[in-house]
């Protein structure tokens, strides 16, 4: 984009989705912005992902090499309060199970997405909250187990990352 063309040259955020990564980047001229903060919540009250660790990592890394999000990777159900959301730009969950949030931190969350705050649930996000209603309408579908065989009840990419 160039100012020539007319069209703004403040700094815009561009992502792509590569291979089921998310690649971030800034392009433009204009005064540093503040990074967007992500709540990485990788809370497991079922199946524990070895992988989780590892994806703490490579999600950090990513946010610093983009220069544009940095994350606060997190099991502590303390941060969602209606306050505590309002540090981040979006929550991205990895988690599985019926996780320990109180009605007021479920009411934060949604309250948090409906107020614009993005939302990202990855892999066995589909494997969490299956007796909380609201959150069925939030991640878009459950994951399934039917005669021992996993599969998801609905396909759902869900990025709801304002940027």
């Amino acid at each position: 984009m160039s100012q020539a063309s007319g069209e703004n040259c403040e700094a815009t955020r561009v992502y792509h989705l590569l291979g089921g990564t998310a690649a971030f980047s800034r392009h433009g001229a204009g005064a540093a912005q503040p990074l967007e903060r992500i709540l990485y919540f990788t809370y497991s009250a079922g199946y524990r992902h070895d992988v989780i660790p590892l994806s703490k990592t490579i999600l950090a890394q990513l946010g610093r090499r983009s220069g544009v999000f940095e994350v606060t990777a997190t099991e502590d159900t303390s941060e969602f309060s209606s306050e505590s959301l309002k540090r981040y730009a979006a929550i991205m969950f990895f988690t599985t199970g019926e996780l320990p949030l109180s009605g007021a931190q479920k009411t934060a969350l949604l309250n948090f997405v409906h107020a614009g705050g993005g939302f990202l649930g990855v892999h066995s996000a589909t494997d969490t909250f299956y007796n909380w209603p609201e959150y069925l309408d939030l991640i878009g579908g459950y994951l399934m187990v039917t005669r021992g065989i996993r599969q998801r009840r609905s396909t759902w990419l869900i990025l709801a990352i304002r940027w």
